[in-house]
């Protein structure tokens, strides 16, 4: 539990670092894999643990050449990529990425959806090269094509369901899926960013990437980035296999295989303007398929150009009033539900914060996505987070949220429950007088900094006097009765007043807890006019350049105060 709590406190703060950085592309969040242990996250990445060079070296590189370079490819929308699937706590990465690669190919050469079944790629292509070896243990995605090529059959999922584990192979009486085509072969392609292009223009491909040491595993939405000057770097070594999907201008799109929940709804944007990004080209291959004497295949010739995606245009929700976490009265926290787009009740995690605006919108901080619903005037109708000019307005009662304007209608645990279980779904329905509707949100709050100002009533009537605003900050948050800190003569004293009065001497400062919606933003404070700016005196601009002038009133070095 100890490495648990540890590893999730580490994972809170990448997250958080990397949603403050606005130059990102990309936001975070939190997700299963932030409470696993070590181990647990080095069980999901297996590719490293086989040799994979010399079988990167089997193949001939192959080259592809069309007339035309499409702009945009989406083999997801185009109908190649069945729903996104999830391994597990088995190292099976190879084994759904090849699988996935036979997918997607098989419906470029046939024309046919098919979903085939994980669970033979990984049981029946481990035991051709050596019975003792654990395909939870890791393997390569060239393993499934020998495998599939070899014996002609890969059955349907929905014939051989995946159990992640790896069982001895025992294909009897399960049904051939193959049924209009046979694989012939894969290509290894070259380690170059421009053949990886052309090849996702005419297939779906099987990659391997880097994932450890990276925040990849909290990616939520954007295009994923890794820059050695943000101190990111993935180009030590592949431990993860998934699939190339399409690409759009800046990016890669990949399926991952660790569920809907993970990611964009189980997919990833990683960026094109950094080559080879995370060694995606290192150890790409295709699956080829040829159509079966007698079969009718529809090929898809690939030249087609898909429609970029739109992006979301700006909205105006209004200014933020009041920012949060939403959460029910028994204590759970509104977050997104593992099998979509749904507003779901947790207990694990509880990080994520909205913002009520004053025009009635609630506003997910991460994803800028806001909370609604398709049709208010029914009950039971699922909350769902979408784009904001599409969504509904809310207002705050004192018993929770209801939908605006005049309805009538609050929000429930789905199934009207006062004790709901967790990642129980939300919904709306008719009565807003009870309990159980209760959806309050617990406003985040932040230091402002005060000019001009001083706090009386000391906490406990003793005179604590600290010389680190930090520690005065930490102290005043674990003492009850601590509402605010006083800063005078180079000291700080903890107040339990929580209204501050106008101060003669210079220098005289306060520090209190406000909504973060209505506090000054990092590096202002509050003048005594009441506006916002970095210095309030006259006379703070007198230091020489390169100094500042501390709280002590003396003009010093920046990291000296």
């Amino acid at each position: 539990m100890q490495e648990r709590l540890r590893n999730f406190k580490q994972t809170v703060e990448v997250v958080n670092d990397v949603n403050d950085d606005k130059t990102l592309p990309y936001t975070s969040c939190l997700n299963f894999v932030s409470v696993m242990t070590d181990q647990e996250v080095r069980d999901l990445l297996t590719l490293d643990r086989v040799n994979i060079s010399r079988w990167e070296k089997e193949q001939e590189p192959s080259s592809y050449s069309f007339l035309k370079q499409p702009k945009v490819v989406n083999w997801v929308e185009r109908g190649a990529v069945p729903a996104v699937k999830n391994q597990g706590s088995c190292g099976s990465c190879w084994a759904f990425s090849a699988t996935s690669a036979m997918e997607g190919n098989y419906f470029i050469e046939t024309g046919d959806q098919v979903s085939f079944s994980d669970q033979e790629s990984l049981e029946c292509s481990v035991e051709g090269l050596d019975k003792k070896w654990n395909g939870c243990s890791g393997g390569w995605m060239g393993w499934p094509y020998d495998y599939v090529k070899k014996v002609d059959r890969l059955a349907l999922e929905k014939d051989f369901k995946y159990v992640a584990s790896d069982r001895p192979c025992n294909m009897a009486g399960v049904p051939n899926g193959l049924k209009k085509a046979r694989l012939t072969g894969h290509r290894q392609l070259p380690k170059s960013d421009k053949d990886l292009l052309q090849a996702a223009a005419v297939s779906v491909v099987s990659v391997g990437i880097q994932v450890s040491n990276t925040p990849f595993s909290t990616y939520r939405s954007g295009v994923y980035t890794c820059q050695r000057e943000k101190g990111c770097n993935c180009q030590q070594g592949g431990d993860h296999a998934i699939n190339l999907v399409g690409y759009g201008e800046g990016y890669w799109r990949l399926k991952n295989s660790w569920g809907s929940s993970w990611g964009d709804q189980g997919y990833i944007k990683m960026s094109r303007n950094q080559d080879n990004i995370c060694l995606i080209n290192t150890a790409a291959t295709v699956p080829v398929f040829q159509c079966r004497p007698g079969q009718k295949c529809k090929k898809w010739d690939g030249n087609d150009d898909d429609k970029e995606e739109e992006e979301e245009e700006d909205f105006d929700v209004g200014k933020p009033v009041k920012c949060g976490e939403i959460k029910h009265f028994g204590g759970r926290c509104v977050d997104l539900s593992n099998s979509g787009n749904e507003a779901v009740l947790t207990d694990i995690g509880c990080d994520r914060e909205f913002c009520l605006t004053d025009k009635g919108y609630l506003k997910d901080k991460v994803t800028d996505k806001c909370l609604t619903t398709s049709d208010p005037d029914r009950n039971d109708n699922l909350i769902t987070f979408g784009i904001c000019k599409t969504a509904r307005m809310w207002a705050e009662t004192k018993k929770g949220f209801k939908i605006q304007p005049g309805s009538g209608k609050c929000w429930h645990p789905l199934g009207g429950s006062a004790n709901p279980p967790n990642e129980n779904k939300i919904v709306i329905y008719s009565g807003c007088d009870e309990d159980r509707l209760t959806f309050r949100m617990e406003a985040s709050m932040c230091w402002e900094e005060q000019s001009g100002k001083k706090l009386s009533k000391k906490v406990g009537g003793k005179l604590k006097k600290l010389r680190k605003l930090d520690v005065a900050k930490d102290m005043c948050v674990e003492t009850v009765g601590c509402t605010g800190i006083y800063f005078t003569k180079g000291k700080y004293f903890l107040s339990s007043s929580d209204k501050p009065q106008s101060s003669k001497k210079k220098g005289d400062k306060v520090f209190v807890m406000t909504d973060c919606s209505e506090a000054c933003q990092a590096g202002e404070q509050r003048c005594e006019d009441g506006k916002c700016r970095e210095k309030c005196e006259k006379n703070d601009d007198d230091c020489p350049p390169g100094t500042t002038r501390c709280p002590d009133g003396v003009c010093k070095h920046v990291h000296m105060c």
